[in-house]
């Protein structure tokens, strides 16, 4: 498989094999609205590091990290059972 250019630069591109895509229930939110509605309004920069990190999971839409609301949901949760936050 040859990888272009933005998927040498960032792992999280690399293609799903087969092309399969994920089935989404719900919409998915931007940095701002992660930030704004489920994180006490933590700056949206944040919100993209956490997501860098491995901290939050997102997805890429073309050039667009989002995040799917109960993935986000999930690992807050799971922050929270070990007494740390994100």
């Amino acid at each position: 498989m040859t990888l272009t250019g933005s998927q040498r630069r960032d792992p999280d591109r690399t293609p799903i094999p087969g092309g399969a895509r994920p089935r989404l229930e719900f919409p998915l939110l931007t940095a701002d609205e992660v930030a704004r509605t489920m994180l006490g309004g933590l700056p949206a920069k944040t919100i993209n590091q956490y997501a860098r990190e491995g901290r939050l999971p997102s997805i890429w839409i073309g050039k667009h990290r989002r995040f799917n609301r109960p993935e986000v949901e999930e690992a807050v949760a799971r922050a929270a059972s070990r007494g740390r936050r994100l």
